[in-house]
């Protein structure tokens, strides 16, 4: 698909597939104490974003359909090769990302 296009296929409710649903108050704890995060797909599949930082609306989409290509990635293991090893320095970098290391090869 055209990169330019994509942006048709994003709106409010539903990016590529995937409902977008207001943070729960354990995921705005988690966004208050870090603001670089953008958003996140979230364990019931849905979409999530930080009210917490100060994206543009453009910046906004971007996070979203990062976070539906996760979910995709998520819900189609037969199509990814996950059978791979972190590197130490990948282990470290993202070990306060997800406990679930699928999450991280994500």
């Amino acid at each position: 698909m055209d990169i330019r296009n994509i942006f048709s296929l994003i709106n409010d409710d539903n990016t590529l597939g995937y409902k977008s649903r207001r943070p729960y108050e354990s995921e705005k704890q988690y966004f208050k104490q870090n603001k670089n995060v953008g958003g996140m797909a979230t364990e019931d599949n849905k979409i999530i974003l930080n009210p917490y930082n100060n994206l543009s609306n453009r910046e906004k989409k971007f996070v979203k359909s990062n976070e539906a290509l996760r979910l995709y990635n998520r819900n189609n293991v037969n199509s990814l090769n996950r059978d791979w090893d972190l590197t130490n320095k990948q282990y470290e970098y993202f070990r306060n990302y997800s406990p679930n290391i699928k999450d991280i090869k994500d």
